[in-house]
Formats: structure tokens, sequence, C-alpha cells
């Protein structure tokens, strides 16, 4: 580091067992989980939060717009973060191929929440488009179009950026929207039978 002229930040530096510890570093999160060298990569907790806020801001429920419009404001600013948030995805990818190649095993492992990002912009965007033609719209009202305005009408109708979609097209570059709504589909029922397994 010293032939490069950079020196370690004291104040932010310090030893953190990966057996168990966590660290954060350019908006992720790295765990590691017991002694065989797992660990779990995801974007940090303020990272997400700012997601958030950034987005609640553009949406707020006074603002009327298009969806049309909606989809040109804030398909720059989800396609941006989600690439950001992916890097650890396709770094994981990379590390699993090369280790494959090898034949070595590879525990690492990035964490997929965007499926709770894709549903916070979808909830925020049902509340701007509750609010039209009332005053204060709340999350219930919000909720109340939930079949009106679901999963598919954003994604295939106006066009708004998926963090999910985008994370499944690494794996898959050929998926079509059609075959991952489908799939999403049969993933919530397959859950929704294992948790009323579990009730019985």
């Amino acid at each position: 580091m010293s032939d490069l002229g950079l020196e370690l930040a004291e104040e932010k530096t310090y030893v953190v067992d990966t057996h168990g510890g966590s660290f954060d570093y350019l908006g992720f999160t790295f765990k590691g989980y017991g002694d065989h060298g797992r660990y779990f990569v995801s974007p940090s907790d303020a990272s997400l939060a700012k997601f958030k806020s950034d987005l609640k801001a553009m949406t707020k429920k006074t603002r009327s717009r298009s969806f049309e419009q909606w989809a040109a404001r804030l398909n720059p600013v989800i396609r941006g973060k989600f690439n950001y948030f992916l890097a650890a995805n396709r770094a994981a990818k990379a590390v699993w191929e090369e280790c494959r190649r090898r034949g070595m095993s590879f525990h690492g492992r990035a964490k997929r929440t965007y499926q709770q990002l894709d549903a916070y912009v979808r909830q925020r965007l049902r509340v701007n488009f509750a609010n039209r033609g009332r005053r204060h719209a709340k999350l219930r009202d919000a909720k109340m179009l939930t079949v009106k305005y679901g999963n598919a009408f954003f994604l295939k109708d106006m066009g708004l950026v998926s963090g999910q979609y985008m994370a499944d097209l690494l794996r898959d570059p050929a998926l079509t929207k059609d075959e991952f709504l489908s799939s999403h589909k049969r993933r919530r029922k397959w859950r929704s039978d294992q948790r009323t397994s579990a009730l019985r």
C-alpha cells in the first residue's frame, strides 16, 4: 500500500473474526457463519435505508404523473442502484465458476434482498396512485390496488425496472418477463402451501 501512496484510516480499520463477525464496506455488509468459511454479502442497512429514503422522496403521493412519466423518472435511479447492489452477485458467480473450474468448493453467497426492494417501490407507487382524486391516501388504500396494479402490471405494462428480474437475468440471460413472472408465482404458491402444511 505504501508503494501506491495509500494509508489506512486508523479510525476505520479493525480486525474482524470472519467466523462470526461482520463488517461494512462500500455499501455492503460481509458476514461469516460457522467454521467452514461460509459467508454472506448483502447491501448494508445504511445503503438500503438510503435507497428507500430516496424513493420515498421521489414518490410523494402529492405528485401526479402518468405511468410512462413515472417509469421514465424512476428507472434510471432504480437501475443504477440495483446494478451497484448486483456487483456482489456478479462477484459470487465469478468466484463460484472459478472454484468449480479448479475443483474447489465455494461457500459464499450474495443475499437476495431485491424482492423486498421491488415490493417497496411498488408500494410507494400504489400509495401515489391511490391518492389520485382524493386527499391523504393511506397504505391501506394502496393495498386495495394490489390486484389492479400487480407485479405483472409494473414489469410489463408500466415497464418499471425490477431488481429481482435483473438478478435472475444473471443466471439466465434469456429469461423472458413472462417466464420470470410465472416462476415467481410458482414460488409464492409453494411457500404458501408450506406455511399451510406447517399449521396443520
